[in-house]
């Protein structure tokens, strides 16, 4: 199954276990948006405050806050992020 993950409920949380490689990151002004890298090689986007400025090649820890409602998407749509969840740790796939 395939979800939508909206940039804004993938958190940046520095006492996160899970730990992403920034590949890509964009000043917005009021925040970053963030290109990270999952295990799988698949990239999610994630929002974080502007004091939170973390070079390319970094990693990050993050977690999932899902304010938004998880709409199965077909495979072949290309937006935002899309995260098979066949795993207990959604950032290891």
């Amino acid at each position: 199954v395939s979800v939508l993950v909206r940039p804004d409920d993938i958190l940046h949380d520095d006492d996160s276990d899970w730990h992403l490689e920034v590949v890509n990151r964009a000043f917005r002004g009021s925040h970053f948006l963030f290109t990270l890298k999952l295990a799988s090689g698949e990239k999610v986007l994630c929002m974080s405050q502007s004091h939170h400025d973390h070079p390319i090649g970094s990693k990050i820890g993050v977690k999932l806050e899902m304010d938004h409602a998880m709409t199965p998407i077909p495979s072949t749509m290309v937006s935002f992020a899309m995260l098979k969840l066949s795993q207990v740790n959604p950032f290891s796939i």
